[in-house]
């Protein structure tokens, strides 16, 4: 595998999970094609060949994409994503506040590290892993 392009994920609010994960992963907020649609997109820090590189996509919970068109779901019969690894450079400590602040729960789990990671968890049922940069070689 090469890598990860981004990441489409259903949300109740898409600005205000946008504005949680950019402030997170220290990434931006960026208008896209896809904003008249009312998803919202945050881009995290690297380098970007397309505006489909190193970027999350939170789309609101009445949207879907299906056989290449948009159409409108009925959003209370729409599952979860399930979860989201991410590397981060930020500790338990400086995340905690964050999430908070946006109305979110951080919480310390195991997840085989030789410690505990964060991980956020929103009211649709989707959670986020956030492992460590200091744990994985990231030039190799």
């Amino acid at each position: 595998m090469r890598g990860v392009l981004h990441v489409a994920l259903r949300v109740s609010d898409p600005r205000q999970s946008a504005e949680l994960f950019a402030e997170l992963l220290d990434g931006e907020i960026r208008p896209t094609p896809l904003a008249h649609w009312g998803v919202v997109c945050v881009y995290t820090p690297g380098p970007r060949e397309s505006w489909l590189r190193n970027m999350l996509e939170f789309w609101p919970p009445d949207r879907h994409w299906r056989h290449g068109e948009l159409i409108e779901v009925d959003a209370a019969t729409q599952g979860s994503y399930g979860h989201l690894a991410l590397l981060s450079g930020k500790s338990y400590e400086e995340m905690r506040p964050i999430a908070e602040k946006y109305g979110f729960v951080l919480r310390e789990e195991e997840r085989g590290m030789p410690g505990p990671v964060p991980v956020l968890y929103d009211d649709l049922g989707n959670y986020y892993e956030f492992f460590p940069e200091s744990e994985f070689d990231l030039d190799g």
